[in-house]
């Protein structure tokens, strides 16, 4: 029993959208993130993700200030005043764990809203 060229094709089709889709990354799983990532064009702090995104732009409101105790979030800056340059890093790495599809790559194995070992390029640190 062979193959038929046709239906040959249509498997092919059908593996190349699979991957095409599985390409396109997972949001982390915890419900505080998007249930599949998709284009959000309208996102300020993390334009990055605007394409193809696991956060909203509601959700990422806070990122465009400073945390501090008066809007109720963690305070980026209890050792004294941030630089530019440091609030920017902080900023990049929030935006990829809230915002990234491709942040579920490196779970926590036990925390569910946690990511872990994700490796960074030497011109990431560098560049802060």
């Amino acid at each position: 029993m062979g193959v038929t060229s046709p239906t040959l094709l249509l498997i092919c089709i059908h593996l190349a959208a699979v991957h095409g889709a599985l390409s396109e990354g997972v949001c982390l799983q915890d419900g505080k993130h998007k249930t599949t990532p998709s284009p959000e064009p309208h996102l300020s702090e993390c334009g990055m993700y605007a394409d193809n995104s696991c956060c909203t732009e509601e959700d990422i409101q806070d990122i465009a200030y400073v945390p501090s105790d008066s809007n109720k979030n963690e305070p980026w800056d209890k050792c004294g005043p941030l630089s530019l340059e440091c609030e920017g890093f902080l900023k990049r790495v929030s935006c990829f764990y809230r915002c990234s599809p491709d942040a579920s790559r490196w779970p926590h194995p036990h925390r569910r809203s946690y990511i872990q070992a994700v490796p960074l390029c030497h011109s990431f640190c560098r560049d802060w």
